[in-house]
């Protein structure tokens, strides 16, 4: 980082690009040392960005969802859909699932926080059910 230092110093000796460069660089400086330390961070946040296009292409339509519980509920679907995708779950048996254990154990029985797609585990199957 002493070397970007001494460029930011400089002005615009390297060209306004290049210090346009250095200074996004060293204004976030921590986040760039992190990154260089950890080999599991993304150098960008397109995935995240590719989950939310489609919400951001149907602003208009989402202007009349009829009242602003009905968006908090589209919301919440848009987050769980995206979250199950970002855990590798099938959606449609993911929520199949949790809504079948819902019913069975009764509401105030179930521990919503092992059902969140990220601490999810499919209910086992059966393996007399499975072998008929």
């Amino acid at each position: 980082m002493g070397r970007l230092r001494e460029i930011r110093a400089s002005g615009n000796e390297f060209g306004q690009l290049v210090h346009r460069a250095v200074n996004y660089i060293l204004d976030d400086e921590e986040a760039y040392r992190r990154f260089l330390l950890d080999g599991n961070l993304a150098m960008n946040n397109n995935a995240i960005e590719r989950c939310f296009r489609h919400i951001a292409m149907g602003r208009r339509t989402y202007l009349y969802a009829g009242s602003h519980k009905a968006a908090e509920n589209i919301a919440f679907i848009y987050s769980l859909v995206e979250s199950s995708k970002l855990n590798h779950l099938n959606f449609g048996e993911y929520i199949e699932d949790v809504l079948n254990r819902v019913v069975e154990e009764g509401e105030d029985k179930v521990d919503f926080s092992t059902l969140i797609p990220c601490n999810y585990q499919p209910k086992a199957v059966d393996s007399k059910v499975s072998a008929a």
